[in-house]
């Protein structure tokens, strides 16, 4: 590859990075935090991410489809996913805040299982980098695209706090 080719790359990058939505922005931030402090390295390991916005412009790559993350819990072995959720504004219709269309949720549903269960993280406020509310929810305890607030502060988790994993799987049951 020449120095063009690798020039024009990087612009291409550029600019797709400076024309991103600020909703992708939010999301991938709120990603980040949740690897950083949620799912912090010493307490599991990550053993897959989804490919970024950008990566996906550039060649979109099908297992982007599947949730988020798939860690690993350092202390027990058991391997779960994660699907990041974030939402600056209140999505709310007919009383419910609306995060994902019914295609998106018989993904997931297809991917949840007991060796390897998806939990959905919730975040909302005005920074991915630090949301006001988190919510893990598992996706067994799932089956409509919107919630009811009611069923989300049953849910709801310290946002700064790392979530331990006996917690975790005391949720999935």
């Amino acid at each position: 590859m020449g120095i063009l080719d690798k020039l024009v790359r990087t612009i291409r990058t550029a600019s797709q990075e400076w024309t991103k939505e600020e909703s992708y922005v939010k999301g991938e931030a709120f990603e980040k935090y949740l690897a950083d402090h949620i799912f912090p390295n010493s307490d599991y390991e990550l053993i897959y991410r989804t490919s970024s916005f950008t990566e996906n412009n550039q060649r979109y790559a099908s297992a982007s489809k599947l949730p988020d993350y798939r860690f690993r819990c350092k202390a027990t072995g058991r391997q779960f996913y994660v699907e990041a959720k974030f939402r600056s504004g209140y999505y709310w219709k007919d009383d419910k805040l609306e995060w994902t269309y019914p295609e998106q949720l018989a993904r997931y549903k297809h991917v949840d299982t007991h060796d390897a269960p998806v939990f959905l993280a919730l975040g909302l406020g005005d920074k991915g980098t630090s949301p006001e509310n988190l919510f893990l929810i598992p996706l067994n305890k799932i089956n409509y695209c919107g919630f009811y607030e009611s069923l989300l502060r049953k849910y709801e988790v310290h946002p700064s706090r790392p979530v331990y994993n006996a917690y975790l799987w005391k949720l999935r049951n």
